[in-house]
């Protein structure tokens, strides 16, 4: 089953940071099986990702290794970049717009192995959330995750032994 963070279906989201940049926008339509992005239109699957966000600034944070995020701060994390990357785990595509006003993504992806959505609150000072997806056997999608970073990184922590 398909997943979709921050719309549903027949809604379509957009933004931007300013009028000087990029318009982001994701339309989901009402039988979930059809995103739009920008022009682009893509065909829903069971491990489709859909995410829309849009807030205040420095609150996108991007998509991390869900993996590597068990035992490293998210914030010291490469993003794996949607449909850029030569990363055949995140094929689809991505739109951004961030600025020191706000910060709006629309994202669309195929994902085949444990990821991470990280956002937070104003400018990045409050409110870390990280929403960890990952592909099950049926061929769909499950959040197994969704909370702040370091609860993520303390259920996965090996225990010292004193």
């Amino acid at each position: 089953m398909a997943i979709f963070l921050g719309i549903k279906p027949g809604e379509t989201r957009d933004g931007q940071a300013g009028a000087t940049y990029r318009v982001v926008k994701i339309a989901l339509a009402a039988d979930a099986k059809e995103v739009v992005i920008g022009d682009r239109r893509f065909a829903v699957g069971g491990t489709t990702l859909g995410v829309w966000h849009g807030s205040d600034a420095g609150t996108w944070h991007g998509i991390v290794d869900a993996i590597l995020a068990r035992t490293v701060k998210v914030r010291e994390l490469p993003q794996l970049k949607v449909g850029m990357d030569d990363d055949a785990d995140l094929k689809g595509m991505a739109v951004e717009s961030g600025s020191g006003g706000a910060d709006y993504a629309a994202i669309v992806a195929k994902v085949t192995r444990p990821i991470a959505v990280v956002t937070s609150g104003y400018r990045g000072r409050r409110d870390w959330r990280i929403t960890v997806v990952e592909p099950t056997a049926d061929n769909g999608l499950v959040v197994t995750f969704d909370g702040t970073p370091s609860d993520y990184r303390a259920r996965f922590a090996v225990a010292e032994t004193l």
